[in-house]
């Protein structure tokens, strides 16, 4: 009988505790969704009332991915609302195994106020993730023309290679975008790189029939 109730008095004493470790780890997912959820929603001062008691760091399931608020925010684009979640402690180098960093998630809107204030918080610009590839290679694959020259200008390696998301110019190229390429191009991207598990640039030119992404890229051969 007293071995049973030591047993007991100990499991529920690490129950309390790793309860607790969770709550501090900002992995409390119920108070995490709401928040997403007003994210979502585009509700900033219920944001900023949400972040007195929330972790901005916090992790939960989000369209079956982990997520993080200031990802979510990214991809929303909303600037406002980024802001005030950096102003409450949100860390902008900080990303959860299986999604993208929250520089990765704006680089999918044509905001460059949003990507300027992300990178002077100190967001790593060159940071690579198999299956995102790079901020550049998003903003290529998007078309976003203007991220894609701020990007470069604040230092974006052109010619990063990521296995299974290819090159920037890969991107641009397999999506169509002409005046995306022509940017990468003169800055120096080099059109006979491909990545492991694809081919060039041209390759996918020739493959979509797009004669005018063809005649630009045989310029810079």
């Amino acid at each position: 009988m007293k071995k049973t109730r030591t047993l007991f008095l100990t499991v529920f004493t690490l129950f309390g505790f790793f309860s607790a470790l969770t709550q501090i780890n900002g992995t409390d997912t119920d108070s995490c969704k709401i928040l997403l959820t007003a994210i979502k929603e585009i509700d900033a001062n219920k944001v900023t009332q949400l972040l007195q008691t929330t972790d901005p760091n916090c992790i939960c399931k989000w369209d079956s991915d982990p997520r993080t608020p200031l990802v979510l925010a990214g991809r929303m684009g909303n600037l406002k609302i980024v802001k005030r979640l950096i102003a409450s402690g949100a860390d902008v180098t900080f990303h959860v195994k299986g999604d993208e960093t929250p520089l990765m998630a704006a680089a999918l809107n044509d905001n460059v106020a949003l990507i300027d204030h992300l990178i002077q918080q100190g967001a790593m610009i060159n940071k690579e993730l198999s299956g995102d590839g790079t901020a550049l290679l998003i903003a290529a694959r998007e078309g976003n023309y203007e991220v894609v020259n701020h990007l470069i200008k604040n230092g974006a390696t052109v010619n990063s290679i990521v296995r299974g998301d290819g090159t920037a110019l890969i991107q641009a190229a397999k999506n169509g975008h002409k005046k995306v390429a022509e940017l990468l191009l003169k800055n120096g991207a080099d059109p006979k790189l491909k990545a492991p598990g694809d081919e060039n640039p041209m390759y996918h030119a020739l493959a979509s029939n797009d004669k005018e992404m063809v005649s630009l890229l045989k310029k810079y051969l």
